[in-house]
């Protein structure tokens, strides 16, 4: 009795400490909301700013909420590993470079030609997929990732549609050389034959289509029975049905057994366990001159960030926290591993918060030292809120001098700040 008595007061006991347990839980995770609330208060969305529109605050849910889907998508060691502050060394990957002015050739090339399009040439012997425009601009025309950059949300030049689908073997998905094979159902052998059977309505003769000596029913001249002409196939012929047959067992049966088979890997696989690839093609954008524009004011933000002794590359991918890439229109670095991304944005009028929301997420997975925010002509005043919410450098106007100076400006600014701080 004793030891049921001590045991259910030692259940009694854990059980407190369980309560207090959740109890503690509860208020530190009420703390950290409360503490969360404060810290958004700080850039202007607590009670200071409670008469400010609740549009701008869905945007940083939204930012915040796609901030943890990049989070999701990363294994936890490799978040812990490459986590850093805005001000701290950004450890980054560039996962490509692309010229601009192969892209302005490449635009002149379709704009002066009777092509709409660049379409691919599928080669299934040699297992390539190439793009043979890419050649007469001195790329190689394998190269479909400078076509995607092109397509990409950063460079808008090309808009990407589906030329193909391509089913694959689910086990070798880069080889594009699949065919189909039928079998007998009951011995498995491939020696089987599709039959058609063909009826003279005039004499009710019935016979395999071979029997009547043709390919297509639409050939058939003479009826091999009563030897009449057939002037008028759909009206005197008719199919009543049609079969397979096996000439290994000599069976017949209404439907082969199909299968496909990966020809360079010599297996068969199931149809429901195909897998398919998109061979896309590329049109030119019917807005791919503004964005041209963007391309023309590259170089001169290349010259003005280089003189800040930065190595400066146009229309980079750069690879994230997360480990997913993000497309930049100039990434740079310096011996101090300081980084700067920027990512300039056109409108007709003003660019809006939806550009600079969908800018955020790039500039929090990535984390450069200095994020530099260009709107041609203008951003909306909530926009220029939003992007000054998280530390970006804004620049604004048509002229390309103008900018790529005021870039340089604001830029050694702020690296002047970083070396004072420190």
């Amino acid at each position: 009795m004793k030891f049921f008595t001590a045991k259910k007061n030692t259940d009694e006991k854990k059980e407190e400490d369980k309560t207090e347990s959740a109890n503690s839980e509860t208020e530190v995770k009420e703390k950290q909301q409360e503490k969360k609330k404060l810290e958004i208060g700080k850039f202007g969305f607590g009670s200071k700013k409670e008469k400010q529109d609740a549009t701008h605050l869905q945007n940083e849910q939204s930012i915040t909420s796609k901030q943890d889907e990049i989070k999701k998508i990363e294994p936890e060691s490799a978040v812990k590993s490459t986590v850093q502050s805005r001000k701290s060394d950004s450890t980054f990957e560039n996962t490509g470079v692309t010229s601009t002015e192969k892209i302005k050739e490449l635009v002149e090339i379709i704009a002066n030609s009777n092509e709409n399009a660049i379409e691919p040439v599928i080669n299934f012997e040699k297992n390539s997929i190439t793009y043979p425009i890419l050649a007469k601009i001195g790329e190689n025309e394998e190269n479909m990732e400078f076509l995607e950059k092109l397509s990409s949300n950063t460079v808008r030049i090309l808009e990407r549609e589906i030329y193909e689908r391509l089913i694959v073997c689910p086990q070798h998905p880069e080889d594009l050389s699949v065919s189909v094979r039928m079998y007998c159902p009951d011995c498995s052998s491939m020696d089987i034959r599709k039959l058609h059977l063909i009826e003279h309505k005039v004499c009710g003769y019935i016979a395999e289509k071979r029997e009547y000596g043709v390919v297509s029913v639409s050939d058939v001249k003479t009826c091999p029975n009563c030897k009449r002409p057939i002037k008028d196939y759909e009206k005197e012929i008719r199919m009543p049905g049609q079969w397979n047959k096996c000439y290994s067992c000599n069976k017949k049966f209404d439907n082969a057994k199909i299968k496909l088979h990966c020809r360079r890997f010599n297996h068969d696989f199931e149809l429901t366990d195909i897998e398919s690839v998109i061979v896309p093609r590329y049109k030119i954008k019917t807005d791919a001159g503004e964005n041209v524009n963007i391309l023309t004011l590259l170089p001169q933000l290349k010259k003005a960030i280089t003189s800040l002794g930065f190595t400066v590359e146009e229309l980079s991918a750069v690879k994230g926290k997360s480990g997913v890439s993000h497309q930049t229109n100039i990434f740079a670095h310096n011996n101090e591993k300081k980084t700067v991304a920027v990512f300039v944005k056109t409108a007709k009028e003003a660019v809006d918060d939806i550009e600079v929301n969908a800018t955020v997420v790039n500039v929090i997975d990535i984390s450069p030292t200095w994020a530099v925010f260009i709107g041609i002509p203008t951003i909306s005043e909530r926009a220029k809120a939003m992007a000054s919410t998280h530390k970006m450098i804004i620049v604004t106007g048509n002229d390309h001098n103008k900018i790529s100076s005021d870039v340089a400006k604001k830029l050694s600014e702020e690296i002047a700040i970083s070396h004072v701080s420190k």
